[in-house]
């Protein structure tokens, strides 16, 4: 069984409590002898003014009001683990798993990779509530 390690569960402390429990059920479903992609790394929760700045100015980012600025952040950033950041099947084979999960889980969120100006697949974001 996959588990964080300290350096995503420091980050994964800064998100929504809705975001905690998803990526939290989606690292202990993952499995070892999946090929596609077995265990995940927590890259984001919250941003300050500055590293949010930062993330426009790389262009990974086209806004300063993000949900990573909320506090506690309502946006994620995960990668699978070991990350390879030209391997979008296994981005997109995760974001399939968090989907499902948060569906199963009743938790309302927006994948970054369903974006069309700027596909952000290891972004995930709370959508606001009916």
């Amino acid at each position: 069984m996959a588990k964080l390690g300290r350096k995503s569960i420091t980050i994964l402390a800064t998100c929504d409590e809705r975001i905690r429990t998803l990526v939290e059920v989606v690292i202990r479903e993952l499995r070892e002898d999946d090929p596609v992609c077995h265990d995940l790394t927590v890259i984001s929760g919250y941003r300050t003014d500055e590293e949010q700045a930062q993330k426009v100015r790389e262009g990974n980012s086209l806004t300063l009001h993000s949900k990573h600025r909320e506090t506690p952040s309502e946006a994620v950033d995960i990668a699978p683990y070991p990350v390879d950041w030209a391997d979008e099947d296994a981005f997109v084979y995760l974001a399939g798993r968090v989907m499902a999960t948060a569906d199963r889980l009743g938790i309302k969120i927006l994948w970054g990779g369903s974006w069309v100006k700027l596909r952000d697949l290891g972004h995930f974001e709370l959508l606001q509530e009916d």
